[in-house]
């Protein structure tokens, strides 16, 4: 009995040990990693940009989450109501007010429908230099077979250019007939 306990305690030991090996050397440089890889997706939305500052964003637009500046324009987090979920992306708007670059960072849309949100480069190109006047089916065209997440991701666009530059933006970008 007493082996089996001393088993069960250097095994027990040996765990702590590992716990603490990954706290203090491993989860640190991932961790630093991670915080890498999301400044670089940053620097790719809103180019010319070094520093993003955050600001605090106490705006009536509930679509905006987070707010963050830098030398040449903003990166606007917003959550939109897509047709399963809320869709969150990153918006880099220039300090012009128009679209450098959007990044689909969390949706639960449906499989080959509105999840080709995250890979359809077509989509998002045609958003590039908008400047808050997205509409679907008027001058973007939508995802096939995604209208109502097409439409929360232009909703999410024109709030972040909105932002920018102090335009009112329509409501209801997520309704649709049914």
């Amino acid at each position: 009995m007493n082996a089996k306990r001393i088993l069960i305690s250097l095994a027990g030991i040996a765990v702590c040990c590992g716990v603490i090996l990954a706290a203090n050397y491993g989860l640190g440089p991932v961790a630093q990693q991670r915080a890498e890889a999301e400044q670089l997706k940053i620097m790719q939305l809103l180019t010319g940009g070094e520093t993003f500052t955050k600001q605090d964003y106490a705006g009536d637009d509930e679509n905006i989450r987070a707010v963050y500046a830098t030398e040449t324009g903003y990166l606007i987090e917003t959550v939109t109501k897509g047709y399963a979920d809320d869709i969150t992306m990153w918006v880099g708007v220039s300090s012009e007010g128009e679209v450098n670059g959007v990044m689909v960072r969390d949706m639960h849309e449906t499989a080959g429908l509105g999840l080709r949100a995250f890979t359809d480069g077509e989509f998002f190109i045609q958003t590039m230099g908008a400047a808050g006047d997205l509409e679907v089916g008027t001058n973007a065209d939508a995802i096939t077979g995604a209208t109502v997440t097409s439409r929360a991701l232009v909703k999410g666009i024109n709030s972040a250019c909105a932002f920018v530059t102090g335009a009112e933006i329509e409501s209801g970008a997520t309704e649709w007939e049914g």
